[in-house]
């Protein structure tokens, strides 16, 4: 439900929305102020693109990238993935019949398809195991009573079946892995 918001004006701002409501074409002031908001998120955003490419390009002249820079990028990667905790994965009974059920589907058409699911659901978890807080938390709002914040993460060759998990700090803790082509609504109905 939207959150409604008061504002005060003086009586010349108040004739001046009202005239801009009734030439703009809008329904109400409410729509008039949404509009005024969401183009001022925009400016906000192609500033902080322009701001972002003229750092870029005041950093100095473009150099030529050799094998040596991305030798260098891989060790220190390596360097970090030594350093790294890696966390072990439990998932819930819920989310190993989401898989079963998935590779199932996936079976009646090409065993090749769903041997493939399986194994990057498996890639999938050792890439959370090593990096867990790289889920995206866009639903945990959905749910804030959750002891973590609820994460998910598309599984590689098949993004919209989606791994829902928690970033606990012992462990990754894997929920549910849902085809998003289900919907959201369906999967937090399905919770007890």
């Amino acid at each position: 439900m939207p959150a409604t918001m008061n504002i005060s004006l003086t009586e010349p701002l108040k004739r001046f929305v009202d005239q801009q409501v009734r030439e703009g074409g809008f329904s109400s002031t409410s729509d008039y102020v949404r509009e005024l908001i969401r183009e001022r998120r925009r400016r906000a955003a192609e500033d902080t693109l322009r701001n972002l490419i003229a750092e870029g390009l005041k950093s100095g002249p473009a150099e030529a990238v050799t094998p040596a820079f991305f030798a260098a990028q891989t060790q220190a990667s390596a360097r970090e993935n030594a350093a790294q905790v890696i966390k072990p994965v439990r998932q819930r009974p819920q989310a190993a019949a989401d898989i079963a059920a998935i590779a199932d589907y996936m079976r009646k058409d090409s065993r090749v398809a769903a041997l493939k699911f399986v194994d990057a659901v498996e890639a999938a978890y050792e890439l959370l195991s090593s990096h867990p807080a790289g889920g995206s938390t866009r639903h945990a709002a959905l749910l804030p009573e959750l002891p973590a914040p609820l994460r998910f993460h598309p599984i590689k060759g098949f993004e919209r079946i989606l791994i829902y998990y928690f970033d606990l700090s012992k462990a990754v803790g894997v929920i549910r892995v849902w085809d998003a082509a289900r919907g959201l609504e369906a999967l937090i109905a399905d919770e007890p």
